[in-house]
């Protein structure tokens, strides 16, 4: 017998865990589960110091201590008693049951599917000798993360069908949807289909209203961590006289739903009166009480404003100016874990595409946020840098990554205008450098 340090998971509920099945069956975000330190020691050594990595919900992982100077901690054990020590002959036999955790969500997708390690440490010793053991927790998790989408083709003007058509009643745009099956013999809770539904709300209204949806299956890509990625036509009956927010939801049975916003522009027409007689839109329906315009422009003159003016989407033609985008934060988004800030958890992250603003953006554009109320999830800093670091992206020479910290995972949906301003300085110094 050689000296051992081992570190599991023991499924305790019926609902989402099987203990006949044991792989698969431990669904992180749903699965409770006892960890459990246990092994043997030779030699008549005793347990000295005994460390084991857990879950917990402030800050996800803790290290606790269960032996100190040869004594059991039993604060930190599931209960008083649960563990013991037995010694027969030379060999010492050890087993201690930590406080039931509820495995946390990890935002596993095909491209980032590795769980954090959680470990246990040993130190032993007798009169002759000392021993240092480490060992990874052997358990193995179902790869489980919540349904996310990415949209690969833009929405476009379509037939019911899906067929491409100019000024066509239905738009039409193509997702993937990247989900996990779980479908093993003994687990109470499988998933075994992805559900796409959607709601649409008008410009002019204020709240999202279900609506029916067609759904085409192009193809399915089976990831080797056993992640499904599908990819589907997704066509939507619109008002082509009205501008259209839409989400499109994709629900696993099991956890939240993963959700994409997509905008649907109304139908091209070159010229509209508003039937109030006070507004007017060129290249698109009118639609407020104001001046629309879905055309190009080209100013060839100076223009002056008189009031506070907001960009919201990409705008072309500023150098060394300013450019103010919309981004939103669902409560339900993608964040993964950051260490690279203390107290910063979380990251969001975004993908720019570099020409946003008519020109090649690159880390000498200064981010600002300014969300549209006060978020105490916010981190003060972010970055715009030419690296991805959330590991959802590829790297890519055309898009240069937005970041955004948050202390906790938000309650809400975050939404900030963020701002971009082109630095004046570093560009006077690349100026000087080329002379």
């Amino acid at each position: 017998m050689t000296n051992t340090c081992i570190y599991e998971f023991i499924p305790v509920d019926k609902k989402y865990s099987s203990l006949e099945e044991g792989y698969g069956c431990i669904i992180p975000g749903y699965s409770t589960v006892t960890p459990v330190v246990h092994g043997t020691l030779t030699d008549k050594m005793k347990p000295y110091y005994l460390y084991a990595s857990t879950y917990d919900e402030e800050v996800r992982l803790k290290t606790v201590t269960i032996c100190e100077n040869k004594k059991v901690n039993v604060n930190e054990l599931k209960s008083p008693n649960s563990y013991f020590i037995t010694e027969s002959g030379d060999e010492l036999n050890y087993r201690f049951e930590l406080p039931d955790v509820l495995v946390p969500t990890h935002y596993f997708s095909p491209a980032y599917h590795e769980y954090e390690p959680l470990i246990a440490y040993i130190s032993a010793a007798n009169e002759k000798n000392t021993l240092n053991e480490s060992g990874k927790c052997i358990t193995k998790l179902a790869l489980y993360g919540e349904p996310r989408i990415t949209v690969v083709k833009n929405p476009y003007e379509s037939n019911a069908d899906g067929t491409a058509k100019k000024g066509g009643s239905y738009r039409t745009a193509q997702v993937q949807v990247g989900w996990f099956p779980i479908n093993v013999s003994g687990a109470a809770k499988k998933v075994d289909k992805i559900t796409l539904s959607g709601k649409i709300k008008r410009s002019n209204e204020s709240a999202y209203k279900p609506t029916n949806i067609t759904t085409k299956l192009i193809k399915t890509d089976t990831d080797e961590s056993g992640w499904v990625t599908s990819t589907y036509d997704v066509t939507v009956a619109v008002n082509k006289s009205y501008t259209h927010s839409f989400a499109l939801y994709a629900s696993d049975g099991l956890g939240g739903d993963g959700v994409s916003h997509m905008f649907f522009q109304s139908a091209f027409k070159l010229f509209d009166f508003r039937t109030t007689g006070r507004g007017f839109a060129l290249g698109k329906p009118s639609e407020r009480d104001a001046f629309e315009c879905d055309l190009d422009l080209v100013v060839s003159k100076g223009a002056e404003f008189k009031k506070e003016t907001v960009f919201r989407g990409p705008v072309r033609g500023h150098r060394n100016g300013v450019v103010i985008i919309d981004i939103e934060i669902a409560k339900n988004s993608v964040l993964m874990d950051s260490t690279r800030f203390p107290g910063a958890k979380y990251i969001f992250e975004l993908a720019l595409p570099r020409d946003t603003v008519g020109e090649q953006i690159d880390e000498k554009w200064l981010p600002e946020l300014y969300p549209e109320k006060i978020c105490p999830e916010l981190y003060p800093i972010c970055a715009l840098e030419t690296s991805t670091e959330s590991g959802l992206y590829e790297q890519s020479a055309n898009d240069i990554y937005l970041k955004v910290y948050l202390t906790r995972e938000p309650k809400e949906d975050i939404r900030i205008n963020c701002k971009f301003t082109k630095s004046m300085s570093l560009e006077a110094q690349d100026a000087a450098g080329g002379n």
